[in-house]
């Protein structure tokens, strides 16, 4: 059996700065799900005075 792939930080800073250009501007929200965790960067939006928000799903990853 082979060894797993490994997710580096390299592989994150990668996908957030294409998401980013992706977005042109828009708030751009990234899930990374890992075996032990889950990672979720949220871009383009102060953190104070907005709550987080409601009905993200699976489906708009």
């Amino acid at each position: 059996m082979t060894a797993r792939g490994r997710f580096t930080q390299a592989d994150m800073e990668r996908v957030l700065k294409a998401a980013t250009k992706a977005a042109e501007g828009d708030c751009v929200r990234v899930v990374f799900k890992l075996d032990s965790q889950e990672i979720e960067v949220f871009i383009g939006e102060p953190v104070r005075g907005n709550p987080a928000p409601e009905g993200w799903g699976d489906d708009d990853v």
